[in-house]
């Protein structure tokens, strides 16, 4: 057995503009040095589909690794910080339990295939007020759509996302280890629970009805959650309904200009648009999750001191050849599919897995029936590949429908 700090391992560049274009070239040299290992200058890097699909499992040996975030921005006892670790991602074990379960069903397919009217119908409005004009960034008017939806299942008006839409994006950054955004990442917690107390509080006034707010509220009017807890769980579906969504959206339209004939058959196949958003999941995805090391342990022969800091590639997991067959390649009509990892496993999956695979697949089938032959127009820009990663512009022209 050898210690992880032994190992001669790759360095991945991953505050680098060019890793962020492109990762690829520096993963499969890591898989070179070590089959599932690599380091960068936050923590070792696990690049390896079957060390993911394991490691991510072991809740008893790893912890979200927010206590060691509040540390390295240097943001201790702040209201922020207090968020990150009562939040429900935060929390392992019967605290975890208790939330998500008492909020679950309402995220099932089932449930969200009711309101698929209004997943429609948010993308349509969009379309109409954004297709006539033959050129945008791409990444632009994917914002919008995706909290659109969030706030329509909530029962609210979008009328304040251009206001928090800054505080929404910083807080997915957080994992980017960026110490520029501290200043951001303190004022835009209180803007985020500001606008979901003022929602909350609104509702109750109201009184209840059948959307998903009310589903929340009476989970904590039941008692399987506290006033807090309600606060901070919409704290945390907001950035995940504005940016997640948002950035797969943007990658999958990257993805389709380079594969006209594909863009062609979603806006004619709404089963194939459900294909081809499985295949981004897979080959191409957004998020990099972090654990840290309750104990010593080991796995497959390395030894993993207590405190060691893990970030899990899954954003390109879905690219190794042990896990995937021609992983390079992008085919939605791939007849023998792994399942990716690209929303987790275990305890901590994303909670809101299938609002985003049904509203990226119904809105591709609509985009693609409006936005005619899409082309890139103008360089492309990417965000940190650390947190959620994605693209910052995606410029194109096409021919309106």
């Amino acid at each position: 057995m050898q210690n992880i700090a032994e190992l001669e391992l790759v360095r991945l560049p991953v505050d680098e503009q060019q890793f962020r274009r492109d990762p690829m070239p520096w993963i499969r040299e890591a898989r070179e040095k070590h089959s599932w290992l690599a380091t960068t200058d936050y923590g070792y890097f696990v690049h390896g589909y079957e060390a993911i699909k394991d490691l991510i499992y072991m809740d008893d040996k790893l912890r979200p690794s927010y206590e060691e975030l509040i540390e390295y921005y240097g943001v201790q006892g702040t209201p922020w910080a207090k968020f990150q670790v009562e939040q429900l991602i935060g929390h392992t074990g019967e605290k975890h339990r208790r939330i998500r379960t008492s909020v679950g069903d309402a995220f099932t397919p089932r449930n969200v295939n009711k309101h698929l009217h209004i997943i429609r119908g948010n993308i349509a409005a969009l379309l109409d007020e954004w297709a006539p004009k033959g050129a945008f960034d791409f990444t632009e008017f994917a914002a919008y759509y995706p909290v659109s939806v969030l706030c329509a299942l909530l029962g609210t008006t979008t009328e304040e996302i251009p206001s928090i839409r800054h505080a929404l994006e910083t807080q997915t950054r957080l994992t980017s280890m960026d110490r520029a955004i501290v200043p951001d990442l303190l004022a835009g917690y209180h803007i985020l629970y500001d606008f979901c107390d003022r929602l909350i509080v609104e509702r109750e006034k109201e009184g209840l009805k059948d959307g998903l707010l009310d589903h929340l509220i009476r989970a904590k009017d039941s008692g399987r959650m506290d006033d807090t807890e309600l606060r901070y769980l919409l704290m945390i579906l907001f950035p995940a309904g504005y940016d997640t969504s948002k950035n797969m959206l943007g990658l999958i339209m990257n993805q389709m200009i380079q594969h006209p004939h594909y863009w062609v058959r979603c806006a004619e196949d709404l089963k194939f648009c459900y294909k081809v958003t499985e295949e981004m999941f897979r080959h191409t995805s957004t998020a990099t999750m972090s654990r840290v090391a309750n104990e010593d342990f080991e796995y497959k022969g390395v030894k993993i001191p207590a405190n060691t800091a893990l970030l899990f590639g899954n954003s390109t997991s879905g690219r190794d050849p042990t896990g995937f067959e021609d992983a390079d390649v992008f085919n939605p009509d791939r007849e023998h599919f792994s399942r990716h990892v690209a929303f987790g496993r275990g305890a901590h999956i994303c909670l809101g897995q299938h609002l985003a695979k049904i509203q990226i697949s119904e809105g591709l089938h609509l985009m693609a029936q409006r936005i005619k032959n899409p082309r890139l127009t103008g360089e492309t820009e990417w965000r940190p590949f650390l947190g959620v990663w994605g693209l910052e512009t995606l410029p194109i022209e096409f021919d309106p429908a």
